[in-house]
């Protein structure tokens, strides 16, 4: 059984369909946490979890043999997801830009446990960086060897195809829809549409921004943008 939890916007359908392609397991969406901690959940399936609460989903325990049973946590870059779920969810207005705190402190918590690569629930835990997921194969791979126990794996056509396409189970792409394809698309620049405002500018300190490109591979580029200041809004989705 394999857990796939991660928030939002963080590329969790794509990830799921290239984890579903080479394990051969069935794939069940967006499930209710509750349902962790009953036996409806069964060996040989993949369950994902969206915006899951990792504090709460760490207390939990599954009511089957945790040897079976695997979780892979998905995490993004926080302002190409950022971006990606202002576009998604419609979140820029006249009257402002809407910023969800509980999904940034949220993904704090999932950049901890994915620097100290912490073992959630007790179980095998498997960290899936998204940035470098869709922009390198290797990478592909060395998730495969780890999923799959086996080493030395080489990317197939079939497993490499899965990202010419997008999920419609997650909406598609949050800029591009249901006609974009993972490989064409610049998912790590999504952040450049918000680069101007002020309160997209300050998400985060210059020092944490550093450790995020670090981690991340990736390098912000806010040289000679000058900050468009807007009603700074907060709203909870």
């Amino acid at each position: 059984m394999i857990n796939i939890i991660g928030i939002r916007r963080s590329g969790l359908h794509i990830v799921s369909d290239y984890i579903t392609e080479i394990s051969k397991l069935q794939f069940n969406n967006n499930i209710n946490h509750n349902l962790y901690l009953q036996k409806e959940l069964k060996v040989g399936q993949i369950y994902l979890f969206e915006d899951a609460d990792l504090i709460e989903f760490n207390k939990m325990t599954p009511q089957i043999d945790i040897a079976q049973v695997k979780n892979v946590i998905v995490i993004r870059d926080p302002l190409n997801m950022c971006a990606s779920r202002i576009k998604h969810y419609s979140l820029m207005s006249s009257e402002g830009l809407y910023i969800n705190p509980s999904a940034l402190h949220q993904w704090k918590l999932y950049f901890d446990c994915y620097t100290h690569k912490k073992k959630l629930t007790g179980i095998e835990t498997i960290y899936v960086n998204y940035n470098k997921f869709i922009t390198s194969a290797p990478y592909r791979s060395e998730i495969t060897n780890q999923l799959n126990g086996v080493k030395d794996h080489k990317e197939s056509k079939s497993e490499a195809r899965i990202l010419d396409s997008i999920n419609i189970n997650g909406g598609g792409s949050s800029f591009d829809g249901m006609h974009a394809k993972v490989m064409d698309n610049k998912y790590i620049e999504r952040y450049k549409y918000y680069r101007e405002l002020s309160v997209f500018q300050n998400l985060f300190t210059k020092d944490e921004l550093k450790i995020i490109e670090d981690n991340f591979d990736i390098h912000y580029d806010f040289n000679d943008v000058q900050p468009l200041i807007v009603e700074d809004t907060i709203k909870e989705l």
